[in-house]
């Protein structure tokens, strides 16, 4: 697929999100919150570190080391392990 077709795609796909009438819950609670962080996290950090890895581009590394970063955050805040 090219860059231009997955922009458009995640372009469509996050205009109709917000459409959407379903109700949205905010997770605040430890058992909600820690088995979404434990299936999420691992993917998460193959990104960031791919994008840190093969891109010299400044945006991309900020972007990736918020990503860490947020993670970092939520693992603490919730007393949630970070497994590598």
């Amino acid at each position: 697929m090219q860059m231009k077709d997955i922009e458009c795609i995640a372009r469509d796909l996050m205009s109709n999100a917000g459409s959407s009438t379903e109700e949205f819950t905010t997770a605040k609670h430890l058992e909600h919150v820690r088995p979404m962080f434990q299936k999420a996290w691992s993917p998460c950090l193959a990104a960031f570190s791919v994008g840190l890895q093969d891109s010299d581009q400044i945006d991309l590394a900020h972007l990736c080391l918020t990503g860490i970063s947020y993670s970092i955050r939520i693992a603490c805040i919730f007393h949630t392990e970070v497994c590598y």
